[in-house]
């Protein structure tokens, strides 16, 4: 192992059957003293800083471009489509995608290399940053919005236009869905218009939205009796996991079906569990928003306790995050509410929607869930003066409205 400046590089003998191939050795690049080399071998593209002190990667018929979203991109000089693509990940990492597939291991097949068919339905802020990633790494993108006009940001980047989800769903491999609540799901899905008229069978459909689980099951259910696949996948992780491709997938359906996808979805996340059959994600999703809740609970009666008892709360923020009491919710949302800053990461709107399915899912099990329902009172309270849009930081106001001033 060599080390030059930040990178370290890595190296391994590659043999002849190796997709990717180059005289004698393969690298892989990694800045902060991490790197990767998988069982067939490791590979990367390297960094501008280092281009000229080592050989760069050669394949057979291959040429190198860089994208304008300043990804370099492995070419076929015969098919003229992307082999292989290189981009610089929010951990500082250089991660490789051959035809789909994230991560520093080279795949072993050639079908892995080849793009993909991918109709991705919903283009909020989640999902426009998501299907970019798809776009970006070579793979064929129809996408569909309810809002036309937030397609063209994806068309100029590369993407194709539907009409309508079941256009998006005709010819694709997978598809993806990424709207607001249960009812978009449905209508996208299993409407006039939807995708269960265009999937070919063998296609998956992959949920990201949080729905309710039940809804998730009757999905799956009604697109099984068609032979499409269905994954429910949730996420967790706000816009800029979004855009780097380290959102948290959440999935429940058939094993084989995420393993027919997962190249696919290793461009969005970087952690990919599966816990059990369709609807699974959704719990497991309703868990994550249970933490997410509640602990929003703690940090606005921690700072209003601070407050009125004459702490300057900024200074506690600071002081609490290293500590057993910190967390990421504290150390991001903290100096937000100390600042009055309560634009939305993830908005109060959809936090009452999930709180809903929340409590529609503990009563099913029998399960009394008094944080949550507390966190429900006060986004309640944020939705009826107004502030529905504003970031889940804004509870600091609820709680601000039931109590007296502080008097000096």
């Amino acid at each position: 192992m060599r080390r030059i400046d930040k990178y370290f590089i890595c190296a391994a003998h590659v043999g002849r059957r190796s997709e990717i191939w180059m005289p004698g050795t393969a690298v892989s690049i990694a800045l902060k003293g991490l790197w990767g080399l998988g069982s067939q071998l490791s590979h990367g593209l390297i960094p501008p800083p280092i281009q000229s002190q080592i050989t760069p990667f050669a394949r057979r018929g291959t040429s190198w471009r860089r994208t304008s979203a300043g990804i370099a991109r492995a070419v076929s000089r015969k098919t003229r489509r992307p082999i292989l693509s290189m981009r610089r990940t929010s951990g500082g990492l250089y991660s490789a995608t051959s035809g789909g597939r994230a991560g520093i291991t080279a795949p072993s097949n050639r079908e892995d290399l080849m793009p993909r068919s991918v109709g991705f339905i919903g283009l909020g802020i989640m999902g426009r940053a998501m299907a970019h990633r798809l776009v970006d790494a070579g793979h064929r993108v129809t996408v569909w919005n309810r809002d036309a006009s937030k397609t063209e940001e994806l068309v100029a980047a590369g993407a194709r236009r539907a009409a309508t989800p079941r256009a998006a769903a005709e010819g694709a491999e997978v598809v993806i869905t990424m709207v607001t609540d249960s009812a978009a799901v449905e209508k996208v899905i299993l409407g006039q218009d939807g995708v269960i008229h265009g999937a070919m069978p063998g296609t998956v459909v992959v949920d990201m939205s949080t729905i309710h689980p039940e809804v998730a099951r009757k999905v799956g259910r009604i697109l099984r009796d068609h032979r499409i696949g269905f994954l429910d996948s949730p996420v967790t992780g706000m816009e800029f996991r979004a855009r780097d491709g380290t959102l948290s997938l959440l999935v429940g359906g058939e094993q084989a079906h995420l393993e027919k996808v997962r190249d696919v979805l290793s461009l969005l996340g970087n952690r990919i569990t599966w816990f059990g059959p369709q609807g699974c994600g959704q719990i497991a999703k309703a868990c994550n928003q249970i933490l997410c809740a509640v602990n929003m609970v703690g940090i606005v009666e921690a700072l209003h306790l601070a407050r009125r008892s004459g702490i300057e709360p900024g200074t506690l923020v600071e002081a609490l995050i290293p500590g057993a009491g910190g967390s990421w919710a504290l150390e991001r949302f903290g100096p937000q509410i100390v600042k009055g800053d309560f634009q939305p990461g993830g908005r109060i709107a959809l936090m009452l929607k999930d709180l809903g399915i929340i409590e529609d899912a503990a009563k099913e099990v029998g399960l009394p869930l008094s944080g949550a329902a507390a966190a429900k009172r006060y986004f309640e309270d944020n939705k009826a003066h107004g502030e529905a849009d504003l970031g889940t930081q804004a509870m600091f106001k609820a709680l601000e409205r039931q109590v007296r001033p502080v008097t000096k």
